[in-house]
């Protein structure tokens, strides 16, 4: 196209897997936690698009593009029982094999009446939850009358409160979210300038669409100033106490967008001329610089310190290495010298 300066593929894929063989959780009565099992079938399906242009073509100078996009979504079609879910495994139909299934982050608690009300309702079942401190997504409190059936109590100020009974109140599976590990879309962008015996190219990646673990992690190894006080209501992050409270589910605010976008390399390089060649007999000689990984980019997840191309350790049935393994990106400066004999 265009005298050979634009030129790509797209391709559209749909991979159907059956007998797919996984690690299945069973009765420890029987003595074994886990039998393999061919547990059903699964789906992936998605565009790969490839595109190269040649932006500029002269003389002395010549900009050239390099640029892929893909997208891929993979869903469990049917597991042992047919199209039944297994929560217990952390399978689900119509979501990826490995998957984060646990309770939703909803905001900070604040220390005015409606919520200090719904969090008397939570003492009432044993569930201690202060000003300044993580609120998890629940089921909504729909206060009602006392002669409402099933309906549940609380008081707060003295006063006798009633609600209805529709899960508000307790944490279980109904309150779980499935979170995606894997990314929904992810690019790479190359561009390539050169004149007359110079080069100058850099790489881009991004992936966006995945939920990471570990957004807390860092807190007590940085410094960090957006914590949830009384003059700073709309903070990131709780604050730090020792009062006696529910900590059970403080962990949830680990998860979060998994989006990032890193400058992989830049590099620079130039090719000695022929009178430089001939006095080293080479037959091709050039020098060059390079950074590696110079900038990352990203939201709270890359602002906290944490590095979300790395999530070693990740699983079905434990996260602990994308927030206790977490390696820092490694920024590299090099320069060298090619020679070709």
């Amino acid at each position: 196209m265009l005298n050979n300066r634009i030129f790509g593929s797209l391709e559209y894929y749909v991979a159907n897997t059956d007998d797919v063989i996984m690690n299945r959780s069973i009765p420890v009565i029987t003595g074994y936690a886990q039998i393999r099992s061919n547990i059903g079938k699964t789906q992936n399906k998605g565009f790969e698009l490839t595109l190269s242009t040649v932006n500029i073509k002269k003389k002395d100078f010549s900009w050239q593009t390099d640029w892929s996009f893909s997208t891929n979504k993979e869903k469990i079609v049917e597991l042992s029982a047919g199209e039944v879910d297994e929560p217990g495994n952390t399978w689900f139909i119509g979501s990826p094999l490995n998957v984060f299934y646990d309770y939703e982050y909803d905001r900070i608690w604040q220390d005015n009446e409606s919520d200090k009300m719904m969090m008397a309702a939570y003492a009432g079942n044993k569930v201690i939850f202060l000003p300044g401190q993580y609120k998890i997504k629940d089921q909504p409190m729909v206060l009602c009358d006392e002669n409402t059936e099933g309906a549940k109590s609380f008081t707060y100020n003295g006063k006798k409160y009633y609600y209805e009974n529709n899960g508000f109140g307790t944490f279980n599976n109904d309150d779980k979210i499935v979170y995606q590990k894997s990314p929904k879309c992810q690019f790479g962008l190359t561009n390539t300038f050169t004149y007359k015996d110079f080069s100058l190219g850099f790489f881009v990646y991004g992936r966006f669409g995945n939920t990471y673990y570990g957004l807390t992690q860092t807190i007590g190894r940085r410094i960090e100033n957006d914590t949830w006080s009384p003059t700073n209501t709309g903070a990131e992050f709780a604050q730090p106490t020792t009062a006696s409270r529910t900590t059970t589910y403080d962990y949830v605010r680990n998860y979060t967008k998994g989006n990032m976008v890193i400058v992989r390399n830049i590099s620079l390089s130039y090719n000695l001329p022929k009178t430089v060649l001939r006095s080293l007999s080479a037959h091709s000689a050039q020098v060059y610089a390079q950074v590696l990984n110079p900038f990352l980019f990203g939201g709270e997840l890359v602002k906290a310190g944490i590095n979300p191309d790395d999530i070693t350790g990740w699983d079905a049935a434990n996260h602990i290495g994308g927030q206790t393994n977490n390696t820092c990106i490694t920024r590299s400066f090099v320069l060298g010298v090619r020679l070709g004999f």
